[in-house]
């Protein structure tokens, strides 16, 4: 069953069960009412003719005052234990009509001949002292049709209310699932065509039907994006990969041609093989650090700036030599450590690679950020290629990369782990005389 359906058939139902609800309601309100109504004027009756039969003991005047009070269509008797009823009826069909009363109920309804008659039943004392016991019962023929009656409008009723419900219902179905089936029919495009096709959003509530459209289109897009990530990523790699694989093929299949006789030869291709293979392996491990911080999740903490610039550069220090000069301002960020140490050992890195002299780590306190500068005094960086040494892959120069080892990747990571980070990250550059980075950390 499709969704439309079970929501036309499923409210509707409800609806229709709500509305007979409603009406046995209000029929058996009203019944009640209406009972206790004429129960209340022939129990008022009843007390009237006992205030008289209270006056008399005598049994034919008695019978007399029962034919004053008789109601029409009904009958009243006197019932008194050892002796004969007194009873008078306007009609003979109620000579053997005899009513029964439960205990504590203050009247009563018996069919006779198929009409329903109410029963009032009430004790009073003869003048002789004598208990005697007034029955009185009347008719509920009128009060019967008008009850039909009620029945029949409200049947009329619910039958004319279904009409609006049912058109209702439908076009409730069609609001609800039309989104839906757009939703699907996009979807089935897409699975198709291979596109990446969003949904028009023209309403401009906020309900669910809303955010549903508004969730599967900030989905597309976000597969939009890493499939046009990836493409580029595989587009890259192996353009990349090209160059390191060719070298390492000439120079093996020198080898093969010309053994090993040829010493110059065979370290100059050994020396190539392991250069172009180490780099590989560079740009292979930077290549899926790039695709792991796109996983990674951020965990943002308290990070003490100095202390994590001074552990930095003492690690360095061991590692290449006293390169570094450090000084920072006492500072703290709220901000994931680990992946701001990696931005930052990408700039030192850099900084060492593409130059010889000494490395400059600031730190500044700024009303908003932390102001971290990486300086060097290498060649430099021409100002119109500036712009460009945040794409992967990209390089200032292939001999300049080649004698550094360096594969086009670094700076893209740092741009990626910045965006994460909410770091702004800023370069300037005078050939001749060196680089300097910036990356402005956010407190909070």
């Amino acid at each position: 069953m499709k969704l439309r359906t079970k929501i036309h058939t499923y409210t509707t139902a409800l609806m229709l069960l709500m509305l007979i609800c409603t009406d046995l309601a209000v029929y058996y309100v009203y019944e009640k009412m209406t009972y206790d109504s004429e129960a209340s004027h022939v129990i008022k009756r009843g007390e009237d003719l006992i205030t008289l039969l209270q006056g008399t003991d005598n049994r034919d005047e008695a019978t007399e005052m029962l034919r004053a009070y008789v109601p029409s269509d009904g009958v009243v008797s006197i019932v008194q234990p050892g002796k004969k009823s007194l009873t008078v009826q306007t009609t003979s069909d109620l000579e053997d009509f005899k009513p029964t009363f439960e205990k504590g109920a203050t009247y009563a309804i018996h069919l006779a001949d198929d009409t329903p008659f109410m029963s009032t039943s009430t004790p009073f004392i003869w003048e002789n002292g004598e208990i005697a016991e007034l029955q009185m019962s009347q008719s509920l023929e009128e009060t019967e049709r008008n009850l039909y009656m009620l029945r029949l409008v409200l049947t009329i009723v619910t039958v004319l209310a279904m009409l609006p419900i049912l058109l209702s219902n439908m076009a409730l179905a069609r609001v609800i699932t039309q989104p839906i089936e757009r939703l699907i029919q996009t979807m089935r495009r897409n699975k198709q065509t291979g596109e990446f096709e969003t949904l028009p959003i023209t309403s401009k509530g906020r309900d669910e039907l809303y955010e549903m459209g508004h969730t599967f289109n900030g989905m597309i897009e976000q597969i939009e994006e890493n499939y046009r990530k990836q493409e580029q990523f595989l587009s890259n790699a192996s353009h990349e990969l090209r160059t390191p694989l060719t070298i390492i093929e000439s120079y093996a299949s020198l080898l093969k041609r010309r053994g090993t006789a040829n010493e110059e030869i065979t370290q100059e291709a050994i020396e190539a093989i392991a250069g172009e293979s180490k780099r590989m392996k560079a740009m292979m491990e930077q290549m899926l650090a790039l695709a792991k911080n796109n996983e990674q999740s951020i965990v943002f903490e308290d990070v003490d700036i100095k202390k994590m610039l001074e552990e930095m550069a003492d690690q360095l220090t061991q590692v290449y030599g006293a390169r570094y000069s450090v000084s920072a301002d006492e500072a703290s960020c709220i901000t994931d450590e680990t992946k701001l140490k990696q931005l930052v050992f990408i700039f030192l890195d850099n900084a060492r690679r593409y130059s010889e002299g000494m490395i400059e780590l600031t730190a500044t306190r700024e009303p908003t950020h932390v102001h971290i500068q990486v300086r060097d005094y290498g060649e430099g960086i021409p100002e119109d290629k500036l712009k460009q040494v945040f794409e992967r892959f990209y390089r200032v120069s292939e001999d300049r990369n080649r004698k550094s080892g360096g594969t086009g990747l670094g700076l893209a990571i740092a741009k990626e782990l910045a965006t994460r980070l909410h770091v702004k990250l800023e370069i300037e550059s005078t050939v001749g005389q060196g680089t300097t980075l910036h990356c402005y950390v956010p407190y909070e």
